[in-house]
């Protein structure tokens, strides 16, 4: 995946502010169980009653991988901006060039690229957190 942060903001006019971006290629593996816990099985031509007690064959096992992409854009707030002193020691004695809070919102579309016979995965889903770079 690739990563963009822009930093010009708080690094050319000291406002903490920092959007950025990402997008990667994704890869989920997936899998549904039954409910004694073993992994759920599909009807097939061969075997029409797959997963019942009488069966005596096994059908498509429902698991398996959807490859897609998932892309974000965030902001994050550089905390550290607001005590000067404590951005210098988080600095000198811990290594954190930076800490503060993010809110982020991701896209994830995780279906084989269209692909009718991969489940489809992907939502859209946000994220909110504190964050800390070395």
């Amino acid at each position: 995946g690739v990563v963009y942060r822009f930093t010009y903001l708080d690094d050319r006019h000291g406002i903490p502010i920092v959007p950025y971006g990402r997008a990667s290629l994704a890869y989920y593996l997936w899998s549904f169980t039954a409910p004694n816990g073993d992994v759920s099985e599909s009807r097939t031509v061969e075997c029409p009653n797959a997963g019942a007690a009488d069966a005596d064959c096994t059908g498509n096992l429902a698991r398996g991988g959807s490859l897609g992409y998932q892309g974000t854009l965030g902001i994050a707030i550089r905390a550290e901006r607001l005590d000067p002193s404590a951005e210098t020691s988080l600095r000198t004695e811990m290594g954190v060039e930076h800490a503060g809070f993010f809110v982020e919102l991701q896209r994830a579309q995780v279906d084989g690229f269209g692909a009718s016979d991969k489940l489809s995965v992907g939502d859209t889903t946000w994220f909110a957190g504190i964050n800390f770079e070395f």
